[in-house]
């Protein structure tokens, strides 16, 4: 039963370190996410493709 136990707890102490891990790349992505300054405008990465193009054929 001992080693049982003695496996148990390596794989915890394994889980637990990918979880510590993982867990701070989210932080540190979360904050980028936050912080970042884009050299265009969000909403205009929303407009699909050729969006300009279709409005000047549209005006026309």
């Amino acid at each position: 039963m001992t080693e049982l136990a003695a496996n148990l707890i390596s794989i915890a102490v394994l889980l637990s370190g990918m979880f510590v891990v993982m867990s701070v790349a989210w932080l540190i992505l979360k904050r980028r996410d936050l912080t970042l300054d884009l050299p265009v405008d969000r909403d205009q990465l929303i407009r699909i493709p050729a969006y300009g193009l279709q409005q000047q054929i549209q005006d026309l």
